[in-house]
């Protein structure tokens, strides 16, 4: 949202703008750029975005929600939502709005997901205050704000663009807030939030991560990875730069480093330093990825872009064929990279916003033009787009909002929801799956077990879907001779999750199926003291699963037991991805599942029989049962409950054998 080269508004440099002005016109009517397809944008309603908080959320059940202060001076902040399920397709689509109104204007605002019905609304304002406003996805209210610090820094006058906040919830359900706070500082504090007591506490002390001051203009980031958290801020002590620091997931902090080797955009008019990112995210990978723009250059423009990444052996800084103000990074399921601003090349500046995507050869292509502005409207504004570590839904599908400054008028601005389809990252609208209108009667009829081992590629085996009443686990005595083995996980380590080779012990909740990876993605299952004797031969078994929501998605996955005589605990060395299995049963399944539900999930008698028949097998042994996400839909899964969601409603094994 520039307010130097924009031509509506000239606040300083008038006869050089003027002369740039009058130029752009002539530069851009020969500036080719391909429309990119899948591409569709329309208004929301009022307010304005800035570039560095996240502010554009798709919750677990395919509703689209948008944060932001309502206008410049104004102490409201809004939200939009759509009530339906599914991409948006006008303004009509977001038919569900509220607001909450500050003591004082609030400067920038931050949505953080927390993956299932929380959005921590983050807020600092101009009486120096940050707080955190819950806001409910299923009630669609703000909850009660809680203050995080105050005396944090202000500006006077405009100051959209004056960043102070950035947060994020990370894969254990912390709430990481970086903010701008008392001395022109970077502060960070990690959260716990109690949802039934709207309790919002520290989890251990607050760090000013940096150490020169005169900071401002924090990012902070999660890495999909790891879940360490990396925060990069603009630093004006000495020659301005951008600089980075990194806790380690274990909640150690690194040394300060430098990111950028030009010197960045900074000012103090309108503002504080606005234009300027840095814009911060973190690939599955774990490589890190950073923009920010240059300061006045050679072409008597400032803006050019640098992009800058770090994949662990350091920072590497590259100017980009593009100028802009503010532009933000955006990805998919895939790590694959896209550039979104209001651009120019080389000189002058333009309303328009346009999308540079990253070449899998480290190049980056040329601008496509994605929303042309009205008349009357300039786009020169800074986008957010949706990321999140948890609770990233339809990674494929690249979503945004951003707004239009009315008449050149930063005071009066509307706010546009955009999206399009990304290149070689899978279907934009694989996930979630919206149900149909007509409710798909879960099938009764079990599945025929089979003595021969089915191969990856054979027919998938259709499961069933029966809710099962919860019942006591005893061993039961059948007709003939046969027995029941009710098996149920009996502690946090025994179920997990594990992502990109990142193991997860302690959620409250797992999934089957596919995480963020359609090759990486593991459930595992460790039951223990299984009293079945050498020598059983297993006549049924079957796992059953504790639904968390009401779910209606496709999912395929592998089914496989691990290859052990007495199955070992899981560990960061002992994955479930590093253990041999047994027969593998391919499952594909796309059945409703309801909320607060047991589920019957596949026969596997193909997969369990082989480590009952081991040489080393006894009675009393361990027994661990591997679940592979496949097919080609990121975020295809089912969510369950896990041992920590609560010991009744954890996962359970069920064997019928004879022996």
């Amino acid at each position: 949202m520039t307010r130097y080269l924009n031509c509506h508004r000239l606040l300083s440099k008038p006869i050089l703008i003027l002369s740039l002005c009058i130029a752009v016109s002539l530069i851009w009517a020969s500036y080719a750029a391909a429309q990119v397809s899948g591409i569709t944008f329309f208004k929301v309603g009022k307010g304005y975005t800035d570039s560095i908080p996240r502010q554009i959320i798709r919750t677990q059940d395919d509703r689209l929600f948008i944060f932001a202060p309502n206008a410049q001076y104004t102490n409201a902040v809004n939200a939009f939502w759509t009530n339906a399920a599914g991409l948006p397709s006008a303004t009509s689509s977001f038919d569900g709005t509220t607001s909450f109104t500050e003591s004082a204007a609030p400067l920038s605002v931050n949505a953080a997901y927390d993956g299932g019905t929380i959005i921590h609304i983050l807020v600092n304002t101009q009486a120096g205050l940050v707080k955190d406003y819950p806001f409910d996805t299923t009630l669609r209210t703000f909850r009660s704000p809680t203050t995080l610090a105050s005396g944090a820094p202000t500006v006077t006058g405009e100051y959209i663009g004056s960043v102070g906040i950035s947060g994020m919830v990370d894969k254990n359900g912390l709430l990481q807030v970086a903010y701008w706070s008392n001395g022109n500082h970077i502060t960070h504090q990690a959260y716990t939030y109690n949802a039934s007591t709207n309790a919002l506490t520290a989890s251990g002390g607050a760090t000013q991560v940096d150490t020169a001051g005169s900071a401002n203009h924090p990012i902070l980031a999660v890495s999909p990875l790891d879940n360490s958290v990396t925060v990069a801020w603009v630093s004006e002590s000495g020659s301005p730069k951008i600089l980075a620091r990194t806790r380690s997931s274990a909640g150690s902090w690194g040394a300060v480093e430098s990111v950028s080797t030009a010197v960045p955009w900074t000012s103090r008019n309108s503002g504080v330093n606005i234009d300027q990112g840095p814009t911060l995210l973190i690939t599955p990978n774990g490589a890190k990825h950073l923009l920010y723009i240059e300061n006045w250059d050679s072409t008597n423009d400032y803006g050019h872009v640098h992009y800058v990444t770090n994949s662990g052996s350091g920072w590497s800084d590259v100017a980009l064929n593009f100028y802009s103000h503010a532009p933000n990074l955006a990805t998919n399921s895939a790590g694959n990279l896209y550039l979104i601003g209001h651009g120019g090349v080389h000189t002058g500046q333009n309303d328009d916003l346009y999308i540079m995507e990253k070449n899998s050869s480290g190049t980056w292509g040329s601008p496509q033009l994605f929303a042309a502005a009205p008349n009357g409207t300039s786009f020169d504004a800074s986008p957010s787009v949706k990321w999140s570590v948890v609770g990233f839904n339809r990674p494929d599908t690249i979503e945004t909002v951003f707004f239009g400054a009315d008449g050149g008028n930063y005071s009066n601005t509307t706010l546009y929801y955009g999206r399009f389809a990304t290149s070689g990252g899978g279907s934009p609208t694989s996930t979630p799956v919206t149900p149909s209108a007509t409710p798909v009667t879960p099938t009764a009829t079990p599945v025929t077990p089979t003595s021969t081992p089915i191969t990856p590629t054979a027919t998938p085996v259709t499961p069933t879907a029966t809710p099962i009443t919860p019942t006591a686990i005893p061993t039961t005595p059948n007709p003939g001779g046969s027995q029941v083995i009710t098996l149920q996980i009996n502690a946090g380590g025994n179920d997990v999750n594990e992502l990109n080779a990142v193991l997860d012990t302690s959620n409250t909740t797992f999934w089957i199926g596919n995480g963020g990876s359609t090759t990486t993605s593991y459930a595992g299952f460790r039951f223990t003291n299984v009293t079945i004797p050498p020598g059983a031969v297993v006549t049924s078994a079957h796992l059953e699963f504790y639904s968390t929501q009401s779910q209606w998605i496709s999912i395929n996955l592998q089914i496989a037991a691990e290859a052990a005589d007495n199955s070992a605990a899981f560990s960061s060395s002992s994955k479930p991805s590093q253990r041999p299995l047994t027969a593998i049963i391919n499952h594909a399944s796309n059945v409703n599942w309801a909320a607060n539900n047991w589920y019957s999930f596949n026969e596997m008698v193909s997969a369990v029989q082989p480590v009952i028949s081991r040489a080393g097998w006894r009675s009393g042994n361990s027994l661990t049962i591997i679940l592979k996400g496949t097919g080609s839909g990121t975020y295809a899964r089912k969510f369950i409950r896990s041992f920590e969601g609560g010991a009744g409603f954890a996962a359970r094994l069920v064997i019928t054998y004879t022996s």
